[in-house]
C-alpha cells in the first residue's frame, strides 16, 4: 500500500498551539505520531512525505523518529527540512529519497491516475492528476473535484492517508 502524509513537525512545541493540534506538549505529540504511523503503515508499504518532518531539532533526535516509523519512506522537501538532515537520513538508509518535487503514476481498478507531489499546492491541469501537497497546515484548500490534496497531518487524522482513499474521494467528487 501507498500512503501520504504531510507537516509532522515533529518536536515543534509551537506547532500545537499554531494548528490547534490536541496535544500538551511534543512528547505527547510525538508518541501520538509514531504511533498513528505504525498502526496503519506496516514495514513493506510506502510513505510520501510532503515535506517538514521536524523543526529545529538534532538529526539525532530526527532519526531516532524515522527509524521508529514503520514503511519505506520517500521524502518530499519542505520549508522547514534541512538538506543536511535529509542527507543525513539518507546516508543512514532510514529514506529511500528526498526530492523537490516527484511525479508517479497509480492504477487502481483499471484507471491510470499521475501523483505530483510537492510542499506546495499545485494547480492539476487536466483530468486524472492528483497533486498531493502540505505547507498550509490546517487551511484546507483541498479540491478533490480538480486533483488538489492537501496531506497535511491536521487534515487527514494525525495518520497517514493511503493513495487508493484519495483517489477514491476523488472519483466520488468529481462527478
Amino acid at each position: 500500500m501507498i500512503y501520504a502524509i504531510s507537516d509532522l513537525h515533529i518536536s515543534h512545541a509551537n506547532i500545537i498551539r499554531f494548528c490547534n493540534r490536541p496535544f500538551g506538549d511534543v512528547h505527547s505529540m510525538n508518541k501520538h505520531i509514531t504511533e498513528s504511523w505504525n498502526k496503519v503503515v506496516k514495514p513493506e508499504d510506502e510513505v510520501y512525505m510532503m515535506g517538514d518532518f521536524s523543526f529545529k531539532i538534532n538529526r539525532n533526535v530526527v532519526r531516532r523518529v524515522v527509524g521508529a516509523l514503520n514503511g519505506k519512506k520517500f521524502f518530499i522537501k519542505g520549508n522547514h527540512d534541512r538538506t543536511d538532515i535529509l542527507n543525513n537520513l539518507l546516508n543512514a538508509k532510514l529514506i529511500e529519497w528526498w526530492k523537490y518535487n516527484h511525479e508517479f503514476s497509480y492504477e487502481y481498478k483499471n484507471k491510470k491516475y499521475e501523483f505530483i507531489l510537492s510542499h506546495y499546492p499545485i494547480y492539476p491541469i487536466k483530468d486524472n492528476v492528483i497533486c498531493l501537497f502540505g505547507h498550509i497546515h490546517e487551511k484546507i484548500l483541498s479540491d478533490s473535484i480538480n486533483g488538489m490534496f492537501n496531506v497535511c497531518i491536521d487534515n487527514i487524522g494525525y495518520e497517514p492517508i493511503s493513495i487508493e482513499t484519495i483517489i477514491e474521494s476523488y472519483e466520488r467528487n468529481k462527478k
